[in-house]
């Protein structure tokens, strides 16, 4: 039995707006405050990047990317 066009195309869907939402996810999580734009002591960037990541999920994590993980890469550790 063949597995329907619905299932591979959904299982695409997913796997394609999955990675770059898990990526962002796992960036904002793993980066220090000191990292984020606005280095603000007391600031909340982690907090509110973890919930545009979370709430927006691909156009969040297209909007991370363009904002926080292209111009200010992270540091090696």
């Amino acid at each position: 039995m063949q597995p329907s066009v619905a299932l591979i195309a959904g299982f695409v869907t997913v796997v394609v707006l999955g990675v770059p939402w898990l990526i962002a996810l796992n960036d904002v999580l793993q980066r220090a405050d000191s990292e984020f734009p606005s280095r603000l002591p007391g600031s909340n960037d982690r907090v509110i990047w973890v919930l545009v990541v979370l709430l927006g999920n691909i156009i969040g994590s297209i909007a991370y990317y363009f904002m926080v993980m292209g111009p200010y890469p992270r540091r090696p550790r």
